[in-house]
């Protein structure tokens, strides 16, 4: 059989409402389990306050602590900031020299290159037969030069048709000798043989 105070804590567990008996010992075991339960972990690892507020989250001392927060980014000074007028100075482009401050800012100077990427070099109405222009960064000061060309359009092996240059594209295109252009003929029997519609035609035999 088990004894008053095994069955006093065995109460305590299971909250039943017949341990609450004023009589004997049971509720005298139940109030010494209680007072011994230990206390919860979380509260009292929890920072406390000196007033007794509510302990603070860890996320909540990170944002009061100053020390955590982001400086504000700042722009780098320019280079003319605060400096007298004709102070020299670097506008980052190498292709300009005799650049000084102006009102506190850096002025373009004087442009030695013709050109910084190909698209400098491009003009409208240009005869790309005679190169594809580019700029020549491996020369200072960079200029505007010619590459592959001038083309060279290969023999087509038709008396009636004949390779250009597109100056428009730079690109070799086969074109038709007009119809009744004479054209020599490997037929020794063809009589006068001219043109038609790129092929050497006889007009008799």
């Amino acid at each position: 059989m088990r004894s008053d105070t095994a069955k006093a804590a065995l109460c305590a567990l299971m909250a039943w409402p017949a341990c609450s008996q004023s009589s004997g010992g049971p509720t005298t075991a139940i109030a010494t389990i209680a007072d011994a339960a230990p206390a919860d972990t979380d509260a009292a690892l929890a920072p406390q306050d000196a007033d007794g507020a509510a302990p603070q989250t860890a996320d909540a001392l990170a944002e009061s602590n100053p020390a955590d927060s982001k400086l504000p980014d700042t722009a780098l000074p320019s280079a003319c900031t605060g400096t007298a007028d004709g102070t020299p100075c670097d506008d980052g482009d190498p292709c300009t020299q005799g650049t000084h401050c102006v009102a506190g800012t850096c002025s373009a100077g004087q442009q030695l290159c013709a050109c910084q990427s190909a698209a400098d070099c491009a003009k409208p109405g240009a005869d790309l037969c005679l190169g594809k222009p580019f700029c020549d960064l491996a020369v200072f000061p960079y200029q505007c030069k010619l590459a592959g060309g001038p083309v060279a359009c290969p023999a087509t092996g038709n008396p009636c048709q004949k390779a250009a240059c597109n100056p428009a594209t730079g690109a070799c295109e086969s074109l038709q000798a007009p119809d009744g252009t004479a054209c020599p003929s490997l037929d020794p029997c063809a009589v006068n043989p001219v043109c038609q519609a790129g092929a050497c035609t006889p007009l008799a035999s």
